[in-house]
């Protein structure tokens, strides 16, 4: 049988999934909901029980999962409502390595997948946008040297990142290329919402208001609602349908890391 905070994670995580698909954001209330609901839970649990495992479970998965999700965050592999989503199953779920490994290997394939979709959709336009494309051949080529020399020295594991760089270019091109064509869009002013990226900074006057990961402010929005101005924005990937096959797949299945090897 679920527990209560089995339950509670499910949902909270299907709502921000259907929310991230929607509208490409995670409401706050949503998440700063879950973390408390997860963390009274907990406590009225160990209240109940007498057992103080609930709570400290609790509260060492919403820290470690707060360092995580801050890491991501600022390596610029989430945005800031993936970030607090994950703090909130953290507080749910505790130190849970399932999940983690989980979240990786579907985060893997779905990011993979997601992307060859977005290109086939927008073939043509693919095509001509990876020919503009400049690679930078001397960072991959020194990467791909001090690869071969590490294999032949210490590890012949390094052999698999001198093959992964050698393949680094193709894979740098159809990145951005991707993003270009298919994730970046000319938005009306009125259709901005706090936190969208911008693809490149927007002048307002004497203002300039900064492309950055943080995304648009509410007052930055304002301005550019003033001025009623188009801009363009830059779109990720919605990464929280990963969390939420990433819990299903551990409720089902478990770990998958193990299964696989």
């Amino acid at each position: 049988m679920l527990s209560i905070s089995l339950i509670i994670a499910f949902l909270a995580i299907l709502v921000a999934a259907i929310t991230d698909i929607k509208r490409r954001e995670v409401p706050d209330w949503l998440s700063y909901s879950f973390i408390a609901v997860a963390v009274v839970i907990a406590l009225s649990e160990t209240i109940a029980y007498g057992d103080w495992s609930f709570i400290l479970k609790s509260l060492s998965g919403l820290a470690v999962f707060f360092i995580l999700a801050n890491l991501f965050y600022y390596g610029k592999l989430f945005a800031g409502g993936d970030a607090k989503l994950l703090m909130g199953i953290g507080a749910s779920l505790g130190i849970d390595q399932t999940f983690l490994l989980n979240t990786l290997i579907v985060g893997g394939i779905y990011g993979l997948i997601y992307s060859i979709t977005l290109a086939i959709v927008n073939f043509r336009k693919m095509k001509k946008e990876i020919k503009n494309v400049r690679l930078p051949i001397a960072i991959f080529a020194v990467i791909l040297l001090i690869s071969v020399l590490l294999a032949i020295i210490f590890n012949p594991l390094f052999y698999f990142i001198a093959v992964l760089a050698f393949f680094l270019p193709l894979i740098y091109a159809f990145t951005l290329a991707v993003e270009k064509v298919a994730l970046i869009r000319m938005v009306d002013c009125n259709q901005i919402t706090e936190g969208d990226w911008l693809a490149k900074d927007v002048k307002i006057g004497k203002n300039i208001i900064k492309a950055n990961f943080e995304g648009l402010t509410k007052a930055q929005i304002k301005i550019i609602q003033k001025a009623h101005k188009k801009v363009l924005i830059k779109y990720g990937l919605p990464f929280v349908p990963v969390f939420l096959i990433a819990f299903i797949l551990e409720l089902i299945i478990g770990n998958l890391f193990l299964l696989l090897i």
